[in-house]
């Protein structure tokens, strides 16, 4: 509760009024100070505006992290991304603080975020849109799968749209020991040039743009030396 004066017939309500529902009557004060009654209440919402602060352009990864404007009264944020269909991509409404990192991977291609607040009463409004690209590397994928009876295998992965170079590694399942890491392969096959002991190994590649942007890792793969 507070109470203002005013010589006019108008008094700007303060900007630091957080979300909610407001109600205010209002009355004259004669030269004397002598008062009339209160006026009959009037209500009033005040619905904030979000605004998203980033991303803007081009983001190189494939979890790109939204951020906007903390908005006085609100308890949580929804949050929406939409590709450029219109599909839904992440709808989250309990978010809180004043960023949103997705758990799921976005595609390349152009996406566009909306962010809103909640406060424990009412809600705000939702922001302007944010338009932002995804560019990144496609993930290979490794396709050798199982028991190989060479102890030198050829292990292969699927291109990558954009790669220039791949980087690759292989570890020995249950230890700390890596017998492969190359970081400049040029194809999308790679053929051990010493032989590996039986045993059972876990692979990994990605790939790296012109740039040096690298793709995410691709899922580990298992196979053995028999």
């Amino acid at each position: 509760t507070s109470v203002n004066k005013t010589n006019g017939t108008s008094l700007p309500v303060p900007t630091s009024l957080g979300l909610g529902h407001y109600r205010y009557t209002v009355r004259a004060i004669d030269a004397h100070g002598q008062m009339t009654s209160w006026s009959s209440p009037g209500d009033f919402k005040v619905e904030t505006i979000g605004r998203i602060t980033s991303p803007t352009g081009t983001v190189n990864t494939a979890f790109p992290t939204i951020t906007w404007k903390q908005i006085a009264g609100a308890v949580r944020y929804d949050i929406w991304i939409a590709d450029k269909l219109g599909n839904v991509c992440v709808r989250d409404r309990n978010v809180t603080g004043t960023s949103y990192t997705s758990a799921k991977a976005f595609l390349n291609g152009e996406y566009r975020a909306w962010v809103m607040a909640i406060g424990t009463t009412s809600s705000g409004k939702w922001s302007q849109a944010a338009d932002f690209m995804v560019k990144v590397v496609s993930r290979p994928t490794l396709t050798l799968l199982g028991a190989t009876g060479s102890s030198m295998p050829t292990l292969k992965w699927t291109a990558s749209s954009g790669a220039v170079r791949y980087e690759l590694r292989v570890d020995k399942v249950g230890g700390s020991s890596t017998v492969i890491h190359e970081t400049n392969l040029a194809t999308n096959a790679y053929k051990s040039p010493t032989p590996l002991r039986s045993d059972l190994y876990r692979a990994w590649v990605r790939a790296f743009d012109s740039t040096g942007l690298a793709s995410v890792w691709s899922d580990a793969l298992d196979f053995s030396v028999v």
